[in-house]
């Protein structure tokens, strides 16, 4: 089962505030929700992810992976990881692909959402920051 943790980028101060998974943190959520409405701050999940180093993935991020032709790695590809259809993913090539479908997938596997079978994607990601930074 997925851990649920949140976060909040503080629109008036700049900076982010981790995890709201212990009861302190829970009241402070609590407390920021009447502001959450009134925009100031942007909550975020974490995506149940971890990239490479580790490091936790949540809605907002920015991943960067490998890009594959042929077996050779040509480029580096980076997304902010949204919500949609249920799944937290990134969009490439205007189509929505899941992360969970990307992080099984190998130089050369076949992803559905992806349709080329020529080109995959390498796991796992790497967080290189988020989109408020």
């Amino acid at each position: 089962m997925r851990e649920i943790k949140f976060r909040a980028w503080d629109t008036k101060d700049n900076r982010m505030i981790d995890d709201f998974t212990n009861y302190a943190g829970w009241m402070a959520f609590k407390r920021l929700n009447n502001e959450w409405r009134n925009k100031r701050y942007v909550i975020e999940q974490f995506t149940g992810i971890k990239d490479k180093n580790g490091r936790e993935i949540y809605e907002g991020d920015i991943v960067s992976t490998p890009y594959y032709i042929m077996n050779k790695e040509v480029d580096r590809e980076q997304h902010a990881v949204i919500f949609q259809n249920g799944c937290f993913g990134i969009e490439r090539e205007n189509r929505f692909i899941c992360l969970a479908d990307l992080r099984q997938a190998t130089k050369f596997d076949y992803v559905s959402n992806v349709g080329d079978v020529a080109v995959a994607w390498d796991s796992p990601f790497e967080v290189i920051g988020n989109i408020h930074e």
